[in-house]
């Protein structure tokens, strides 16, 4: 006899600039607020970082958030060169 729970989700897909997402909740309701909130994030660079991405685009997102705004442009440059090569 198992004592674990089932838990019946739903699933949502969505492809943003050629991947795809997936998102659950415990209902359609719950299911398409969240899709539409990571829709949301996605759509103006917020969504946070994935397993997937790499240490250069991570050091670019990082370089554009943070330093670009409070560094002159040659700071801003001589970061942009070393994280690039």
């Amino acid at each position: 006899m198992s004592t674990e729970k089932q838990y019946n989700y739903i699933a949502k897909t969505f492809t943003h600039n050629g991947k795809r997402y997936k998102v659950r909740g415990k209902n359609e309701f719950e299911a398409t607020k969240k899709m539409v909130l990571l829709q949301q994030k996605l759509e103006s660079g917020e969504a946070g970082i994935s397993g997937k991405m790499t240490v250069g685009r991570w050091a670019h997102e990082w370089l554009e958030t943070y330093k670009k705004p409070t560094n002159g442009a040659k700071s801003y440059k001589n970061a942009l060169s070393l994280v690039s090569n």
